[in-house]
């Protein structure tokens, strides 16, 4: 099959699981015979472009003539089965979905955050889940700031969810949503989403380099080091009782941080940004990982790792972490947003603990998350939404 994706690629100091996901597809895809061709931006570059260019960012935000016609292109000279849109904001837009809707290419559009209807992506605002995009309208967020806590920032974002919500750009667009989660399904079908046309299929996640044997020492937490992710949460939460911390991954809250678990003399270890392969390997000698998400996850890529790796989690106890938590029963929860009860979750993962939830894990992971049983489910997405296409020809 010849297979078209796209992906608006995130800024490298703010590492993104979203760009993890579509760098793993490509290769397994890739590996399984297909013919993959890519449409890519980097966000990146933005800081290269002239005054001029920056200056037109937040109408490239509504809509990009350019990259439209780039998709054109690549479609014409490619000659693709579908396309595969993943991450569109900021520079690439909506425009693209119309290149391929007049080439008859049909489209599937993975849903990796909220975006389309919530402006920073997160349902988050103020530490706390916000649905009043998804229920009303998008003004709420402008009101708000709510992307990068700045109005005029948020300006172009909520234009854009206005302006595409009223085209129905994406509904008229998009063959196929996929989304990773139950939880995910039910929000952006309640956002106006049709039913029919969202589908749940799990993020796959390669063989652990190697599986855990026993309870594992320390604790593990792998993401940004930013306020929705709920790191502060974590360390305020630690208690040396626990053993180690080591924290993976940079953010804007990386010196705040540093200066509480100073100023506390915790036994907290901070990596920065570690590379893939050295990030499963220290997974594999955790006891848990530890994911206190304030915001609403669609998925929880680094706990899906863990549990290859047969390490169990702790995570926060809503949205898709709380269903995969609960469906698996490969760890345990806490009230989100809510330091006393993280501690005493940790608490709760003594040894014993560990090494039996570790194997439901491990047996949860080759149930549901491997990378065979995703690959094979994205491919029978595309060989449905090639043949109702070419049924209504």
């Amino acid at each position: 099959m010849r297979i078209l994706v796209v992906h608006n690629r995130y800024r490298t100091g703010q590492p993104s699981g979203e760009d993890v996901v579509v760098d793993q597809d490509l290769r397994v895809l890739a590996d399984a015979g297909h013919d993959v061709r890519t449409y890519q931006r980097e966000s990146d570059d933005i800081a290269t472009w002239g005054l001029a260019a920056r200056g037109v960012l937040p109408a490239r935000v509504l809509w990009s003539p350019g990259d439209a016609a780039a998709v054109r292109r690549s479609i014409e000279d490619s000659r693709p089965d579908v396309m595969h849109v993943h991450n569109t904001f900021p520079v690439i837009s909506p425009s693209v979905l119309g290149a391929a809707r007049r080439r008859g290419v049909p489209v599937v559009a993975t849903l990796h955050n909220y975006r389309l209807f919530c402006a920073s992506g997160t349902l988050l605002r103020e530490g706390r889940p916000c649905t009043r995009c998804i229920d009303r309208s998008p003004l709420p967020g402008l009101v708000h700031g709510c992307y990068r806590g700045s109005r005029l920032a948020t300006a172009p974002v909520t234009a854009s969810v206005a302006l595409h919500g009223a085209l129905r750009t994406w509904t008229h667009g998009v063959n196929r949503f996929v989304v990773m989660t139950e939880f995910a399904r039910s929000m952006v079908t309640r956002a106006g989403l049709p039913e029919a046309q969202v589908v749940v299929r799990p993020h796959g996640v390669s063989e652990a380099p190697q599986v855990r044997d026993g309870a594992g020492d320390g604790f593990l937490y792998v993401g940004r080091l930013s306020h929705e992710k709920g790191i502060d949460l974590l360390i305020d939460a630690w208690d040396n009782r626990l053993g180690r911390l080591e924290v993976i991954g940079d953010g804007d809250l990386a010196t705040d941080l540093r200066r509480r678990v100073a100023d506390r003399a915790l036994d907290v270890v901070f990596l920065g940004s570690l590379p893939q392969a050295e990030v499963r390997c220290r997974m594999a000698s955790a006891r848990a990982l530890v994911v206190p998400s304030r915001a609403y996850e669609t998925f929880g890529l680094s706990a899906v790792e863990a549990m290859a790796a047969g390490v169990p989690v702790v995570v926060a106890g809503h949205g898709a972490l709380a269903e995969l938590a609960e469906r698996t029963g490969a760890g345990v929860t806490h009230l989100p947003n809510d330091v006393e009860d993280l501690r005493r979750a940790l608490g709760r993962m003594d040894p014993e603990t560990a090494v039996a939830l570790g194997r439901r894990a491990r047996a949860a992971y080759l149930a549901h998350y491997s990378m065979a049983g995703a690959v094979g489910a994205l491919e029978a997405i595309y060989r449905d939404v090639v043949r109702e296409g070419a049924e209504a020809r």
